[in-house]
């Protein structure tokens, strides 16, 4: 081998590890942007459930409260559903 040819399979050797352990962080960091993309989509329909769920009990006693008009209980604990 002459020298050339050292130098190319040394400068070729480092680029191919190079490029397994940037693909590897690009799917650390894809699999990390899913997880939280996946957490505040599961946290807006909560936050949505939570709302419906409080609107609809309001809906249900509205009769009973008609000059009053929305009122919230921020203290009581509902059940949201999990996937």
């Amino acid at each position: 081998m002459t020298p050339k040819n050292i130098h190319l399979n040394f400068t070729l050797s480092f680029a191919i590890k190079d490029i397994q352990r940037n693909a590897l962080i690009l799917l650390n960091i894809s699999m990390l942007v899913n997880i939280q993309y996946n957490l505040i989509a599961h946290w807006m329909y909560a936050e949505a459930h939570g709302l419906q769920e409080m609107v609809l009990q309001q809906v249900d006693s509205w009769s009973n409260n008609a000059e009053k008009g929305l009122e919230f209980v921020s203290w009581k604990k509902m059940s949201f559903p999990l996937n």
